[in-house]
Formats: structure tokens, sequence, C-alpha cells
């Protein structure tokens, strides 16, 4: 995740810890392999050297436990549809020549329902030909760079929270729909998400820290929506303003007369 934050809160008192961000909040990926002799790390934990992948989390933190580790990555082995396909890819003898091909949520699967590892990337074998959306996102095997994932894209969440999201469950696009069919917000989407129920228990409300910043990413996400709206529908603005003062003009040549 890119983003500053504001780390003069709470410095050394014993109040509930928070998150607050100033600016954009965005989530950047780099190859799918390591550069340089580097350890594997984010992603790449998953594909290059997975005899290891246990050793290569813990070295990232002195303070993680190794059975808490295990067993979240024994979770996501199982369930999370993105992992199994960093898994396999990581398989493969031609794995230089690959590259992944991450999937918007197709337009007809129900915003809730869960997603397999067929649909939320593909492999892509040297050359091949493909015919991605203007949302799919094309990882490269060995990259200089890092690459910047859109907020408005369903894959967002599940890959910056796996965590809170260990099913891979899509977050929210600018296409998404209600079970009815219907267009949702941003704001509804999350406003969904994060509702209490009664007799029911959130899973998210257990994510401590990570619940705040992923509140906090969203809150961002939601705002900038909103002006990404204002920026695109400039001329109905225009429209009704103008209508606005002739439909003003005319009542008063009205009244003059």
């Amino acid at each position: 995740m890119g983003v500053h934050l504001d780390e003069r809160i709470n410095v050394q008192g014993r109040a509930r810890y928070t998150f607050r961000a100033q600016g954009s909040i965005y989530h950047k990926i780099g190859g799918l392999v390591p550069t340089d002799g580097r350890r594997p790390r984010y992603l790449q934990a998953y594909i290059y050297d997975t005899e290891h992948e246990l050793q290569n989390r813990l070295s990232e933190s002195e303070v993680l436990e190794r059975g808490i580790v295990e067993k979240i990555q024994q979770i996501l082995n199982q369930h999370n549809p993105f992992v199994q396909t960093f898994q396999s890819l990581g398989q493969r003898q031609d794995l230089p020549n690959c590259r992944l091909i991450i999937r918007e949520q197709p337009s007809d699967r129900h915003q809730y329902n869960l997603p397999t590892a067929s649909q939320v990337a593909a492999v892509i074998v040297g050359g091949d030909d493909i015919n991605p959306n203007g949302r799919d996102f094309i990882i490269q095997t060995i990259s200089g760079r890092l690459q910047t994932v859109k907020d408005s894209v369903g894959y967002y969440d599940p890959m910056q929270y796996p965590l809170l999201l260990p099913y891979g469950t899509y977050g929210w696009d600018i296409n998404s729909r209600g079970n009815n069919g219907k267009e949702m917000t941003c704001c509804d989407y999350y406003a969904y998400m994060l509702q209490m129920r009664q007799g029911q228990e959130n899973p998210l409300y257990r994510g401590g820290r990570l619940l705040q910043q992923y509140v906090v990413d969203n809150y961002v996400k939601i705002e900038s929506q909103k002006l990404r709206w204002f920026r695109n529908n400039q001329d109905k603005f225009r429209t009704d303003v103008r209508q606005g003062l002739e439909d003003s003009l005319h009542a008063a040549e009205n009244n003059a007369g």
C-alpha cells in the first residue's frame, strides 16, 4: 500500500490505535519474481521459493508467531482463489516466460458470490494473444517498476486485504450490481460489508488495526468515486445551471409583463 501515514496521533499514549492517512491511498504490485537476489515479498512469496515460504514471511518481523502465520498460510492455501492461482503459477517450469492477468469479476456473477480460481486470474505464456478488458491487470514475471492497482476494480480489496477476505471476496467496482440487478454505489456496498446484524457476527470487526486501515481506505475510495462522478458529469451540471438561468430569465420577463 502506498500512502502518507500521519503517525503523530497517540505516539506514546495508551489510547486506542488510530489509522489516519493524508492524500490518496493506492496499492502497487511488482513482478512475479524478485530481482537482484532479493527475498521474495508480498505475492512473490506464493510463487518463488515456496519451500521456504513460511521462513520468508517470518523474517518480515520479529514479533510474528510461527504457529499463527502457519495457520493463516494453510487457510489461504485452501480457500483463497488468488493464492491458489499464484501457487499453481509457481509450479510451472516455464515461469520466466509467463505473465499473470488478474481479471475483473464477471458481469454476470452476483455481487456476493465467492469467486473461483479460474475466474480471478489466468496465466499467459510467451506471446499468447489476450483480450483483457479495461480493468484487467497484467503482472510481468520480472519488472523493474511498480504498477498501481486502481481502486475502482473489484480485485483491489482481496489482494490488499487477504486476512480480512480469506475467501477472495471481490470488493466494489464501477459495474457492481446487487442481486436485484440494480447499480450499487461504492457507499452502499461498504455499508453492507460493515453492517452489524443482530444474531450474526461480522468477522471484519475482528480485524483490529487492519480493520481501521480497511475502513479508512474505503472511505477514501467512496470520496474519490464521488469526485470522479462530478468530474465526469460536468456537462450535466452546466446544462442544469444554464436551464436554471433561463428559467429565472423567463420568470422575470413574465413578472415584468
